[in-house]
């Protein structure tokens, strides 16, 4: 290690030290990693001989960390989950294939061989996140950019349904089993059970999911986790889509999983409508694609019900009673 990195490092690892202090970020998982931060990092880019000159987080959730290499090329390094790197990385390899606006990947390692964790490499992605534009037009806009982006990106088959495990193999899950363990996996089952009690809960997740629209033939590639916290754009008199980060843990199935949440009702509603206009542009949804979008909907409002400590568990019973009313046997 140069002088130079060896003091880049060491202002890394300060960084991680007060981010492993703050319980809204640090994680039982993350805070090993945090508290050799400096280390990783310093083994993962010593190999691609750049000059840097600086080294900075740039984001802490309890499930990834982002740090910002600052060189002849800014790149950003990703440590996240094996999965969740599993996922990103095939949804940017599709991506790169279609000549779409995600970030490439320059390098990833998933055997945990170098560091103990699981990494990707790529450019980094400058300008500011769509979320953050107050001006409705200009969010308006970016956000059609971003539904025309999502509509290409499903075209593209996927191998099957969910995502692939860190060695490139899928699981032959169908639709319905890959929507229940995410379910699970996010703990929406176990808390719909805590909020309005088990049989309730059960009922509606059971009746839900034996839907048939669920009943799809074939997957397509998906985002996973369509949110304007991920369109990285360039503001000027217009807006400019740069790039979409992030992903979801399944990047596999069904496109109007997709469409649905970039509908949420927590988004600015200039948003919602202009990824409907970008995606619908060329081609309108069909009657079973507005069923579907609408059942997901559906799910997506008890998820975010959920999440909110204010709910109120009487009405959110009832509505749940309602829905299953609603659908089919």
């Amino acid at each position: 290690m140069t002088a130079s990195l060896a003091e880049y490092v060491r202002e890394l690892q300060k960084e991680a030290d007060i981010a492993s202090l703050d319980t809204l970020c640090s994680s039982d998982w993350n805070r090993p990693i945090l508290n050799r931060i400096g280390d990783y990092v310093a083994l993962i880019v010593t190999p691609l001989n750049m000059r840097i000159r600086a080294l900075s987080l740039l984001a802490v959730t309890p499930q990834r960390v982002v740090i910002k290499v600052a060189g002849h090329q800014n790149i950003t390094v990703v440590i996240a989950p094996a999965e969740q790197i599993a996922a990103e990385v095939f949804l940017r390899r599709i991506a790169a294939q279609k000549h779409l606006p995600f970030p490439q990947v320059i390098q990833s390692d998933l055997s945990f061989n170098l560091v103990p964790a699981a990494y990707f490499i790529s450019p980094y992605l400058a300008g500011t996140t769509l979320d953050t534009i107050e001006d409705a037009t200009l969010q308006r806009v970016g956000a059609r950019q971003m539904g025309r982006t999502m509509r290409a990106l499903h075209g593209s088959s996927a191998p099957s349904f969910g995502a692939p495990h860190a060695n490139g193999q899928w699981k032959q899950h169908t639709w319905p089993v890959v929507l229940r363990e995410w379910l699970t996996n996010r703990g929406s089952i176990d808390r719909l059970a805590d909020t309005v009690g088990p049989h309730l809960g059960k009922r509606f997740w059971d009746t839900w999911l034996r839907q048939s629209f669920l009943a799809l033939p074939e997957a397509s590639v998906l985002h996973g986790d369509v949110d304007p916290k991920y369109a990285y754009v360039s503001v000027s008199s217009h807006v400019q889509l740069d790039g979409i980060d992030g992903s979801g843990v399944v990047v596999a199935g069904d496109p109007m999983f997709d469409m649905a949440a970039g509908m949420r009702t927590g988004f600015h509603p200039e948003f919602r409508n202009g990824f409907h206009e970008g995606y619908t542009a060329t081609v309108p949804l069909n009657a079973t694609e507005i069923t579907r979008v609408k059942h997901y909907l559906l799910v997506l409002r008890v998820i975010d019900a959920l999440a909110d400590e204010r709910v109120d568990r009487e009405a959110l019973a009832l509505s749940i009673q309602y829905a299953i009313a609603s659908m089919p046997a």
